[in-house]
């Protein structure tokens, strides 16, 4: 389960940059998708087990925080059953599967780019040429690829054999997202609503290195709270 987490970390630094024609229209468009949240269906392929819930994604500037909410396969109240958090830390939190807490991170969380849009200023004067007109770029050996319309269709990163494919709807917004590695569709996501703007992140508690565990968890409340729908 840790890979297709941080698959969805890669997912969440460049999930659905779109551009048109030119550099002005490229700037609008990666500009409004520093902030976003989209709300949809989640399903994730894991061994022999497979989980269908829904699930929230809110992106803002650098931090991004993906959880998914109880009911379906797991039943439940509605809670969070698998949250994520990547900003200036990277953190986890599972009821279903605690010892996701346990993981040393690190050595994954090193073999990523930090941020695959760091900079938009830089982002423009690095890359926008040769997106409006090759229609692909590759920052950091991480391959995006655009459609005719200019909107990104596919991200592949070469060091895990991951990608990316998004399809857009016919008002030109993301609709299926599927993730896939080693060749193997480990997840797929439906998205029923997205909206740009402004949406708070409520930071997971980081983890933390103690003397016996490799990695434990600042103690909190059982249950993370949810970014809250505005």
């Amino acid at each position: 389960m840790r890979q297709y987490i941080l698959v969805f970390l890669c997912l969440s630094t460049i999930c659905g940059i779109a551009a048109r024609n030119d550099s002005q229209n490229l700037r609008q468009e990666l500009e409004r998708w520093q902030n976003f949240r989209c709300d949809g269906i989640l399903q994730v392929n894991y061994g022999q087990l497979s989980l269908r819930n829904n699930f929230v994604m809110v992106k803002q500037g650098m931090e991004m925080r993906l959880d998914l909410i109880g009911g379906g396969a797991w039943g439940g109240s509605g809670g969070a059953l698998i949250s994520v958090y990547y900003g200036d830390y990277f953190s986890v939190r599972s009821p279903i599967m605690p010892k996701l807490q346990d993981v040393d991170y690190d050595r994954y969380i090193s073999n990523l780019p930090p941020h695959l849009i760091p900079d938009l200023d830089t982002l423009m004067d690095l890359y926008g040429p040769e997106i409006i007109s090759k229609r692909k770029t590759v920052i950091d050996s991480v391959e995006l690829h655009f459609n005719k319309n200019m909107q990104l269709k596919r991200v592949f990163e070469p060091r895990s054999n991951s990608e990316v494919i998004i399809k857009y709807n016919r008002h030109g917004e993301p609709d299926i997202v599927t993730i896939k590695t080693q060749g193997k569709t480990v997840a797929v996501m439906e998205i029923d609503e997205i909206r740009f703007g402004q949406f708070p992140i409520e930071p997971l508690p980081p983890l933390f290195r103690g003397p016996f565990n490799p990695i434990q968890e600042v103690p909190e409340d059982p249950d993370p709270p949810l970014p809250d729908a505005e």
